[in-house]
């Protein structure tokens, strides 16, 4: 059993060494930590602690998770970003002006910007209330 434990705590102070140095090769220390190249994509994956942990590095998105509670991507090339925590709990996301936030995917705030550059907001309590607003005066009631 103390084989053991030192085992986990060298792998971990491997893990640790390698995140704080230039990257020059992948690190393979079993599902404790595991980095890796991607094969479809150029980028690369690093995962702690089997799937439960990652970050994932793409050439304009970067992804980390804290599997099933939290997860977060970001892709500044078409400037996406999208967040859930314990899905379906709180999700959200965003594409460039639009948005939409939602909370047990009954409560939903969303917005953004249409065609003609109009800016709307919604407000939905599914089922019972919809709501829309924008900033063109003719569409008011």
């Amino acid at each position: 059993m103390p084989l053991t434990k030192h085992l986990i705590t060298a792998g971990l102070c491997v893990g640790i060494l390698n995140l704080t140095s230039a990257r020059c090769a992948e690190l393979d220390s079993g599902p404790l930590i595991d980095e890796f190249k991607l094969t479809l994509a150029s980028g690369w994956r690093m995962e702690a602690l089997g799937p439960l942990l990652s970050y994932e590095r793409l050439e304009t998105r970067t992804q980390w998770t804290l599997s099933p509670l939290l997860s977060h991507a970001f892709d500044q090339g078409t400037d996406v970003e999208e967040f859930d925590l314990a899905y379906p709990l709180l999700t959200y996301d965003r594409f460039g002006t639009e948005y939409r936030l939602q909370i047990l995917q009954v409560l939903s705030f969303s917005g953004g910007q249409d065609q003609q550059e109009i800016t709307q907001s919604r407000f939905t309590l599914f089922p019972l209330y919809f709501q829309r607003r924008g900033s063109d005066p003719t569409e008011r009631p």
